[in-house]
């Protein structure tokens, strides 16, 4: 079976070099039948790609131990559904799974361009088979999984402990699913532009997988970021890691993309803006498989360091200059922005697109930084979550914003007469909100947030509720029409629902750690905790610890229970903790072991408690918005290139109804500068209470300033006025008891000492930003 997979492999790559020089010789003299040896070519190396995939999950299944691949990710206590997710647990596999998505994905159009007549060029196999042949070659000669393991192997390694959640058998799919399947927008683009053509029935089906593989990276983030909730034992969702980045990045370029509109109606051609955002989001996707395995970042999800890294990134450079090659080429051939073409919304998508483009090159940036570091500075220098924060926050911010007064903008228009009833509505809802946010809660930006929310909600509400009545007149196919004209407001709002769960998370967000003995309640954090339970149990894979906690209500009332866990596997030499969490429409109480002895008469946990708000709601937010995408690109599959649903007649905001809108705009940020100023105040009043005065009150995301260690600093400060570590460590001080002015006095104070230091001032950036 080893040698058939093996053939099969170097089958796929014949087929693929095949594929590549016969295409090119169709599509430089339009020799039909040499189109028909590609297309049959460019089957083939997909059905050899299958091949070695089902001999490789054979081989993982029955547990064949001669294979290295084998012995380093299964073991023979490893279930069956861990076993075929294993392929993808290393370097050679998961490429494997990249092989066999594309290949997928390359049958599909091929099977598409048959029946629909889309009249693909044979450019577009040979680009197909140039990124799949690029992939099998590196599994063939760098990454192979059939290699031989050492002689006298009779047992595995087993799967990683992280990886042995139900989640990861869908998340690599689905994240995989999204980077590989951009190839099939951008291989029938780019092969239609070296063709020649820049217009034609190919563009629907283009822009249907644009909006496709949008989706599947969607839901590959959001089930990688509950993973890493589930798995990690932190307390949160994303870390900003640079492999989290590399599947961000494009999913902000990718947005873009949807926005902009991949072709002009009349006639269908290639809109030029579009197209470049479009390829730029492929190559990101392939950069992001260079980041992953490459070894040249460091990351909790990386792969190991290997040979590939290099071979990799000329790769993916050679594929970038070529797609930017093609598009200088055909440049004069596709559209510019045609003024005759503007539709409804054209000022607001243009804004969401760039805010969506700025917030791609920031994190991008941020990302990789530290390769720049070392290759012109010879340094390590990491860039903290900080930087991503205090950059990403203002423009996800605007993105709200956006939302809110689009219905100001021109070009904007709404469904029926009832927009004047909506309209009025939305002024005086939006103030009201806005002003309750401000009054309970006790910071600023969650009230802005709220206020923002609020306004962006209603306006689209006021667009999609007459879109989708109007929907359901539809007499052919009411609910698919209704479904179709829902979409993008399901995504929009799934967005806003989600910023807004982040929000509530971060501003409130708290934990605490306690040790406790059998039956023992403490106060860990905000909660109130009873350990009732310590228990250990042995397995063949491992032994588990676990901890029995109660939310207590008072001293004597249970509120509910938690189980957490702490895992010593065999073939592992750390503990790996096994979180608890009690879900709730407000938050979720979460609970990590950090240490635990069951042995009678000792029994004890250490346990850090974290109180997240708002939680479910991210992920809701996430589920929406992969919906919504979902759902457009269903009605994009059974409405190719039509519309059935019928449109109404469109009725533009007259000048009073601006101003009714715009005056609920001016006094929500009027209410909240008063209220900012407001909150400034108390944050001075609280400094001199803390001070010594009365009435101070410490926000529950702050610490309350240690005034002794502030004392010794200062003290140390004024023997040594350049002494760095002393300074930045005053300003980190003020910083986490709340007095950003004084932080940013002293992170300043570091970088006049030390200007190169890159983490300063982004330290500066922080304070700043608060």
């Amino acid at each position: 079976m080893v040698a058939l997979g093996l053939m099969a492999l170097y089958g796929a790559l014949l087929c693929a070099l095949l594929t590549i020089v016969v295409g090119v010789i169709a599509g430089r003299g339009g020799n039909a039948a040499l189109g028909k040896i590609t297309e049959r070519a460019l089957m083939a190396m997909a059905y050899c790609v299958f091949l070695a995939v089902a001999v490789l999950q054979y081989e993982l299944i029955t547990l064949n131990f001669t294979l290295s691949y084998v012995a380093e990710h299964t073991s023979s206590t490893l279930n069956v559904f861990y076993r075929v997710g294993s392929m993808w647990a290393g370097q050679g596999g998961s490429l494997m799974l990249w092989a066999l998505v594309l290949s997928l994905g390359s049958l599909w159009t091929l099977h598409r361009d048959r029946v629909a007549q889309l009249e693909m060029s044979p450019y577009t196999w040979t680009i197909f088979a140039t990124v799949a042949g690029m992939f099998v070659a590196f599994i063939a000669f760098l990454s192979s999984p059939f290699e031989k393991a050492p002689p006298g192997t009779t047992e595995g390694m087993g799967l990683n402990p992280l990886l042995q959640n139900p989640l990861q058998l869908i998340h690599p799919i689905a994240l995989y699913g999204g980077y590989v399947l951009y190839t099939i927008p951008f291989a029938v683009i780019m092969g239609q532009l070296l063709a020649g053509k820049v217009e034609g029935p190919w563009t629907s089906f283009a822009r249907t997988w644009n909006i496709l593989s949008w989706t599947l990276l969607t839901i590959g983030i959001i089930l990688g970021a509950r993973w890493a909730y589930a798995e990690l034992g932190w307390g949160g969702y994303w870390g900003w890691d640079p492999v989290e980045n590399a599947s961000l990045i494009p999913w902000l370029a990718g947005t873009a993309a949807l926005h902009t509109g991949l072709t002009y109606r009349e006639p269908r051609r290639l809109r030029l803006t579009s197209v470049a955002i479009l390829v730029s989001t492929f190559n990101l996707c392939l950069f992001g498989t260079f980041l992953t395995r490459s070894g040249v970042i460091q990351s909790v999800h990386a792969f190991a360091t290997s040979n590939l890294g290099a071979y990799l990134g000329v790769s993916v450079a050679g594929i970038a200059l070529a797609s930017a090659a093609i598009l200088v080429w055909r440049m004069p051939e596709m559209q510019f922005e045609d003024p005759n073409a503007r539709g409804q919304g054209w000022l607001s998508q243009k804004i969401l697109t760039v805010l969506m483009l700025s917030m791609t090159i920031a994190v991008l940036w941020g990302t990789i930084f530290p390769l720049f570091a070392r290759a012109f500075k010879g340094q390590e220098i990491a860039v903290t979550p900080g930087f991503f924060k205090v950059v990403v926050t203002p423009l996800a911010v605007l993105v709200l914003v956006l939302f809110a007064i689009s219905p100001l903008l021109p070009g904007q228009s709404l469904r029926n007469r009832k927009s004047e009833i909506m309209l009025r509505s939305i002024s005086f809802i939006g103030v009201f909100i806005g002003v309750f946010g401000i009054t309970k809660f006790q910071h600023p930006n969650v009230a802005l947030v709220f206020a923002i929310v609020s306004l962006a909600l209603f306006s689209i509400l006021s667009k999609a509720i007459p879109r989708v009545s109007e929907a359901l007149k539809d007499e052919k196919s009411p609910l698919l029409s209704a479904a179709q004209a829902s979409s993008p407001f399901i995504a929009h709002i799934g967005l806003i629902v989600m910023l807004t769960a982040i929000t509530l998370n971060v501003s409130y967000q708290s934990h605490g750690q306690e040790k406790l003995t059998l039956n023992q309640t403490k106060q860990i954090g905000t909660q109130l905790i009873r350990l009732d339970a310590v228990q250990s149990e042995a397995f063949a894979d491992r032994k588990s610890y676990t901890a029995t906690v109660s939310l207590m209500k008072t001293d004597a009332i249970a509120d509910a229970t938690i189980v957490a866990k702490l895992d010593q596997y065999n073939n592992a030499e750390q503990l790996q903790a096994e979180v608890g969490i009690h879900t709730s429409l407000t938050r979720d109480i979460y609970v990590v072991v950090d240490e635990i002895d069951a042995k009678p008469g000792q029994e004890y946990a250490l346990l850090s408690v974290y109180d997240n708000p708002a939680v479910i709601w991210l992920w809701i937010g996430g589920i929406l918005i992969a919906l919504g995408g979902a759902l457009y690109a269903l009605q994009s599959v059974l409405r190719s290139r039509t519309t059935n649903h019928p449109r109404t007649k469109t009725v533009s905001l007259n000048s009073r109804q601006r101003t009714q809108l715009g005056i609920g705009v001016v006094l929500i940020l009027i209410s909240l500068a008063y209220v900012a100023g407001r909150a400034t105040s108390s944050q001075r009043l609280g400094a001199d209470a803390s001070m010594g005065k009365p009435n101070a009150a410490p926000s529950p995301s702050q610490t309350a300033l240690d005034r002794i260690k502030v004392a010794s600093l200062e003290k140390r400060i004024a023997q040594d006025p350049k002494d760095s570590v002393s300074i930045r460590e005053l300003g980190n001080a003020y910083f986490t008891s709340g007095d950003f002015a004084s932080s940013l006095k002293y992170f300043r104070m570091v970088t006049q000492v030390t200007p190169s230091d890159d983490s300063a001032w982004i330290a500066v950036g922080a304070a700043a930003f608060n």
